[in-house]
């Protein structure tokens, strides 16, 4: 195997179309993993950070086998700028990818290993690694875990679950199907036109309408940020084929909505959203009904939740991941705050009222 380190877009750029290629091949393909999604997040939400790429070829050097993208992002560290080694992708991410091919001509193992010791390699790079969202689902990211931890001191925690629906389970005759119905029914009566509009264009009228209910719900946090508005208005001009848009209108009026993504066997739940004026309908939960049914339908096998154990969720889990982070210092970093830094984060995110706390603290 061969690896070789890439500094900077510009040198990125030469290698989209293998890139892309080993997306395709890997287990956790999706657009998260994309070329133009690492490009878009390093051009419109991190022009202050170093962008590294680490990539393992093949033994002939001609097949692209592995790859992470990083960030060295300046942090104040208790009071002390460091520098943060975050992986590139989980920037408005709900799950961190390791792009690794699978094959019966590849190890998986022998590829995770050798990204690991390319992290190693760069040790005088950063002080601190902090890494969100791994995902228990994915091989790949279990060994890259698993091969951190032989190479360092390793803290790591349960950031959030991500519920999963099988959809090759049949669900029709559950209870939950049966009061989706008599909900849907009683809508048709209230409402002399009622349309879902599943997997459609993106239009703008009802984006607009998703993103002020997001807005109010969660101002100017997340998906409705300006900043991330940003990001994914370019995402949807570069990724269009990979974009789920489904809504719910009532008499021409938005309802509900969701704003996703898909790769061709999966659907991504990302942004649903619903009218709270609408609610006593359960508009959210007969959007999302109607979007399993027409997936289900089309042979896409499962539909992702994504992260968050939101109640609504229990009626379609199937499965249950679990998102880890990871931090840890560089092997060069003995400076006693960072230590500090590391084990009160994690002490943080390990203690509920103390998470809490936090969470209120920087919602400020």
């Amino acid at each position: 195997m061969h690896i070789q380190i890439v500094n900077g877009l510009k040198e990125f750029e030469e290698f989209r179309e293998q890139w892309d290629s080993l997306n395709s091949r890997g287990e956790d393909h999706c657009v998260f993993s994309s070329f133009d999604w690492v490009k878009n997040i390093v051009e419109t939400l991190c022009g202050n950070s170093n962008f590294i790429c680490i990539l393992i070829f093949n033994a002939n050097k001609k097949i692209l086998i592995g790859g992470l993208p990083l960030l060295i992002r300046k942090k104040n560290v208790l009071g002390k700028n460091r520098r943060v080694l975050q992986h590139a992708t989980s920037v408005c991410t709900d799950f961190s990818v390791v792009l690794c091919c699978q094959n019966s001509e590849v190890c998986q193992r022998e590829v995770i290993k050798k990204i690991t010791e390319s992290i190693l390699s760069m040790s005088d790079q950063w002080d601190i690694l902090h890494f969100d969202n791994l995902s228990t689902g994915s091989a790949a990211a279990n060994l890259f875990r698993h091969y951190l931890s032989r190479r360092f001191q390793l803290s790591s925690y349960v950031n959030v679950t991500n519920p999963i629906t099988n959809l090759e389970i049949n669900f029709e005759d559950s209870k939950n199907i049966r009061d989706l119905k008599r909900r849907e029914k009683k809508l048709r009566t209230e409402f002399e036109n009622v349309e879902f509009v599943i997997n459609g264009e993106v239009n703008n009228t009802i984006y607009e309408a998703m993103l002020n209910n997001h807005r109010s719900t969660f101002p100017g946090i997340g998906f409705n940020n300006k900043e991330n508005q940003v990001f994914f208005l370019k995402i949807i001009d570069r990724v269009s084929e990979n974009i789920e848009f489904s809504y719910l209108t009532l008499n021409g009026k938005f309802a509900a909505g969701h704003f996703g993504f898909k790769n061709s066997s999966k659907i991504f739940y990302y942004v649903p959203t619903y009218d709270k004026g609408f609610s006593k309908f359960g508009v959210g939960q007969l959007l999302l009904w109607k979007m399993i049914q027409e997936y289900k339908s089309k042979g896409f096998n499962e539909f992702d939740l994504l992260r968050g154990d939101e109640s609504y969720k229990d009626y379609w889990l199937t499965d249950v991941r679990s998102n880890f982070s990871v931090i840890l210092l560089s092997n060069n970093n003995n400076r006693f705050f960072d230590k500090l830094y590391t084990n009160l984060w994690v002490t943080a995110k390990c203690t509920p009222f103390i998470k809490k706390a936090v969470k209120k603290y920087l919602r400020k």
